[in-house]
C-alpha cells in the first residue's frame, strides 16, 4: 500500500470515529480531504455521507452516498447510507415529495438486501423505507428478517417499533421499544418511540415522562422535543383558555392574547422540555377543576331558568 493509501485510509477511519462520538462537522473536513486525495475511492464518500447525517443535511447525504454508489455500484453500505437518508427525508416532506423520497429509500433498501441478503442491516433501511411508503405487513416481515439474524440488537428493536408505530400498532410499539432499552437503557430512539406510543396509547403522563427523558439524554436532537412540545401545548392552551383568555375578552384583546400564547408556546417549549411536565402537573388539573365548575354551573343556570 503506497502512502498516499495509507493517507486516505487513515483519514477515513478517522472521519467514521469522528462520526460515532457525533463530531461530524470536523468528520466532514476530514472525509473531504480523503475524498480529494482518491476521487475514485468509494470510502471516502462513505463516510461524508455519515457524517452529513449528523449534521442533518439529509438531502446531501443522500447525494453523497450516491457518490459511492456510482463508484462501487455492488457494494450494498452506499445503497443503505441512501436508503436511510431518503427515509429520513422524507419524514420531513408532505405529499408527493414524502412520497418519492419513500419509494426511492425502498428501491436502495431492496438492493441493499439483494447483494447482501444475511446482513440485517439492509432489512432494517427497508422496514423503515417500506413503514413510510405504507407498505406495513412487508416491512414487519423485513424487521423480523432483521430479528432472526441480529436478536440482541438495540437497532434492531428500534426499527421494529419505528414499524410499529407507522402500523399504529401501539402496544407492538410500546413492547419493541423496551425491548430495546433493556438492550440499552439511554436509546434515545428507542425513548423517543416509547413515549410516543404510551401518549398514543392514552398514557399520557407516563408518555410524557419518558420523551423528558430521551430529551434529557441527547439535549441537542429536535425529535423528542418536538413531540414534547405537542404533549404540552395542549395542555398549556387548555391553561391559556381557562385562566387568561376571560380577561383578554374583558380588555378588548381576546383573540390577540391567545394568538401570542400560542406562538410563544411552542417556542418556548420546544427550546425547554422540561416545563411540559410542569405544565402537565398543574394546567391539566387546574382545566379540569374550571371546567366542571362551568359545566356545574351551567347546569344549574339551566333548571333554574
Amino acid at each position: 500500500m503506497t502512502d498516499p493509501e495509507d493517507r486516505v485510509t487513515a483519514l477515513v477511519n478517522e472521519a467514521d470515529a469522528l462520526v460515532d462520538v457525533k463530531r461530524s462537522a470536523e468528520a466532514i473536513e476530514r472525509a473531504r480531504e480523503a475524498a480529494s486525495l482518491a476521487p475514485g475511492d468509494p470510502r471516502p464518500f462513505r463516510s461524508w455521507s455519515r457524517a452529513l447525517y449528523g449534521t442533518r443535511q439529509y438531502r446531501d447525504a443522500a447525494g453523497m452516498a450516491g457518490e459511492s454508489i456510482r463508484l462501487a455500484p455492488n457494494d450494498p453500505v452506499g445503497y443503505r447510507l441512501r436508503s436511510r437518508a431518503l427515509s429520513t427525508l422524507a419524514r420531513q416532506c408532505t405529499g408527493g415529495e414524502r412520497a418519492t423520497c419513500a419509494e426511492a429509500a425502498v428501491l436502495d433498501g431492496r438492493q441493499a438486501v439483494r447483494l447482501l441478503p444475511a446482513d440485517p442491516n439492509g432489512h432494517l433501511v427497508l422496514a423503515e423505507a417500506l413503514s413510510l411508503a405504507k407498505a406495513h405487513a412487508e416491512a414487519e416481515a423485513e424487521v423480523q428478517a432483521a430479528i432472526r439474524t441480529a436478536p440482541n440488537s438495540p437497532a434492531t428493536w428500534v426499527t421494529a417499533s419505528l414499524v410499529a408505530l407507522a402500523a399504529r400498532n401501539w402496544p407492538r410499539a410500546i413492547e419493541a421499544s423496551r425491548h430495546a432499552l433493556a438492550l440499552d437503557p439511554n436509546n434515545y430512539a428507542a425513548l423517543n418511540n416509547l413515549g410516543v406510543a404510551l401518549r398514543a396509547s392514552g398514557r399520557r403522563r407516563e408518555g410524557t415522562e419518558v420523551l423528558g427523558r430521551a430529551a434529557r439524554v441527547d439535549p441537542d436532537a429536535p425529535t423528542a422535543r418536538a413531540n414534547l412540545s405537542r404533549a404540552g401545548i395542549r395542555v398549556a392552551r387548555v391553561a391559556i383558555l381557562v385562566v387568561l383568555l376571560p380577561i383578554g375578552f374583558l380588555v378588548h384583546a381576546g383573540i390577540l392574547l391567545y394568538l401570542v400564547f400560542a406562538v410563544g408556546s411552542n417556542v418556548v417549549i420546544s427550546r425547554r422540555p422540561d416545563l411540559v411536565l410542569r405544565f402537565e402537573r398543574w394546567a391539566a388539573p387546574l382545566a379540569l377543576f374550571v371546567f366542571r365548575r362551568r359545566r356545574r354551573n351551567a347546569d344549574d343556570t339551566g333548571l333554574t331558568g
